[in-house]
This record gives C-alpha cells, sequence and structure tokens, in this order.
C-alpha cells in the first residue's frame, strides 16, 4: 500500500513534469509563430477543434444521462461537469482565431469575395461580423 507521502512526491514529480511538458509547448508554438504565421494559425484552429470536442462532448452525454434518467450515468456525471467546466478557457483560447480569421478564410477577405460568384451568395451567411456574432452566441 502506498502512503499518503508516497503519493504526493509523484503528484509533485507528475506536475513538474506537465508544467516543463507547457512551457516547452508554448516555446515551439512560439517559434511556430514566428517562423511561418500561416501555417501556425491553421495549426491553432485544428489543435483547437481537437480540445473543442472534449467538453462539447462531455455536455452531449451529460444532456443525455440527465434526460434520459437512470443510474448508468452516476459514475461518470462528475468528469462529465468536469469538462463541461473548460469551455471558459476555451472561448478566451478562441481570441487568436476570432482575430485571425482574414488569414484563417477565403469568405472574410472582401477581394476574394468579389472574384467569386459563389461567395457572392453565401455573403449573407459568411461575413465576419456575423461569424463573431455566432461565435460569440455559441459560446
Amino acid at each position: 500500500m502506498n502512503s499518503p507521502a508516497t503519493s504526493i512526491e509523484r503528484l509533485d514529480r507528475l506536475r513538474r513534469f506537465a508544467v516543463c511538458a507547457g512551457v516547452a509547448g508554448v516555446a515551439l508554438c512560439a517559434y511556430g509563430a514566428t517562423t511561418n504565421w500561416e501555417q501556425f494559425i491553421r495549426s491553432y484552429l485544428l489543435a483547437f477543434l481537437f480540445w473543442c470536442a472534449m467538453p462539447i462532448g462531455g455536455l452531449t452525454l451529460l444532456l443525455i444521462h440527465h434526460a434520459g434518467g437512470g443510474h448508468w450515468g452516476y459514475v461518470t456525471r462528475r468528469f462529465f461537469e468536469a469538462a463541461t467546466r473548460t469551455m471558459p478557457v476555451l472561448a478566451l483560447l478562441f481570441l487568436p482565431l476570432l482575430l485571425n480569421v482574414r488569414e484563417l478564410y477565403l469568405w472574410a477577405r472582401p477581394a476574394a469575395v468579389a472574384g467569386d460568384q459563389v461567395l457572392e451568395h453565401k455573403a449573407p451567411y459568411l461575413n465576419v461580423p456575423f461569424f463573431v456574432g455566432r461565435q460569440v452566441f455559441y459560446f
């Protein structure tokens, strides 16, 4: 059996490793951002969508449990609730995407929309102010 002191030491080592990995990740992101900004912001979008799936999936399963009832979800409910509590962090991490919407999407560039009939037809829905409004509403 592990003593509480051993468990605390393990957690401290794990915490130090996680902090070092986080610092290394931020340093690599900074290097990537300075090297090739366009590729960095596209990669950031992909990573954002990946991590956004966790709380949205947790929220979906939590809502299914509350709507359906039963005993199956009592064990996992706390995990789903914890996952949904990361949504404010994701809303904050969405700001770089909002600031770089013109680099990410062709429909956000007025010159590209002016030369394309399909984008002109979709312009009432695909425009920057409406996109920002939808995202604020979603979060």
